[in-house]
């Protein structure tokens, strides 16, 4: 079972137990992805839901690629 969890520093947490074995794995997610989804996010609001939801996977694939780190 899969559990994910995210931070006050925008990290993801995944949490996963197999087998009685437990593995946690932190991810951490760059300024430019967050950056590039808001704005992607706001964009579609134009074109209805699946605006919005296409704009912030976009946004966000874009913003992670070219943006900076933190």
């Amino acid at each position: 079972m899969k559990h994910l969890l995210t931070t006050s520093k925008r990290s993801l947490i995944e949490i996963e137990g197999k087998g009685g074995k437990t593995t946690i794995t932190v991810k951490s997610s760059t300024s430019g992805a967050i950056a590039g989804a808001k704005v992607g996010g706001l964009i579609g609001i134009r074109f209805g839901p699946q605006g919005i939801i296409a704009g912030t996977i976009i946004g966000g694939i874009t913003g992670f690629i070219f943006g900076e780190e933190d």
